[in-house]
């Protein structure tokens, strides 16, 4: 599997990393959100990491928020970042990115069978941009205050835009459907 998704993202002829004829639609589909997952999480992670090498402290983010989440910390200052929390971290980031992953995939499946829902994409990712927001107001208060709402924000849409790319290469009814044809 993972020289088929090596391929497809090397490969611009080669759109779908999981061919139809070796794998179950619904495990075809289960793949393509993993790694939808994946490049959105990656996305974030780089996006923080750079914000932190510029600011002169590497893995700040992910230490105050692992701190947050695991020991209910509130202020992120000064906080020296530890390989454990920040490891914790990068697995609960991973994991919720995987799941948004999958339903990202699912919702490019729908909206590519049914035109109605295409409209709805703007509302939509406006809804899981607040809530994104608000969960990172609800769990890393320091984090969110010491990087500020642009730094989320700016995540959010990098991680929206890598999983679309990625679904617009390997979803070719999505893509069809955004371009107006049909399939």
């Amino acid at each position: 599997m993972w020289h088929a998704v090596q391929t497809s993202l090397h490969d611009p002829q080669r759109r779908d990393p999981v061919p139809e004829a070796a794998v179950p639609k619904a495990q075809r589909l289960l793949i393509r959100g993993l790694v939808a997952g994946l490049v959105g999480a990656v996305a974030v992670a780089a996006w923080f990491l750079l914000l932190d090498l510029i600011a002169g402290h590497p893995f700040r983010t992910p230490a105050a928020l692992g701190a947050g989440l695991l020991y209910g910390a509130r202020d992120g200052q000064g906080l020296m970042p530890k390989p454990g929390i920040v490891a914790v971290y990068t697995v609960v980031h991973t994991a919720a990115f995987l799941v948004c992953g999958i339903i990202f995939v699912a919702l490019t499946e729908q909206f590519a069978r049914w035109s109605p829902l295409v409209p709805l994409t703007i509302p939509l990712g406006i809804v899981l941009e607040a809530v994104a927001v608000a969960a990172m107001a609800l769990g890393g208060r320091a984090v969110l205050g010491s990087l500020g709402f642009w730094a989320v924000f700016v995540g959010n849409v990098l991680a929206l835009a890598s999983m679309g790319w990625y679904a617009l290469r390997t979803q070719p009814a999505f893509r069809d459907r955004l371009q107006g044809r049909r399939r």
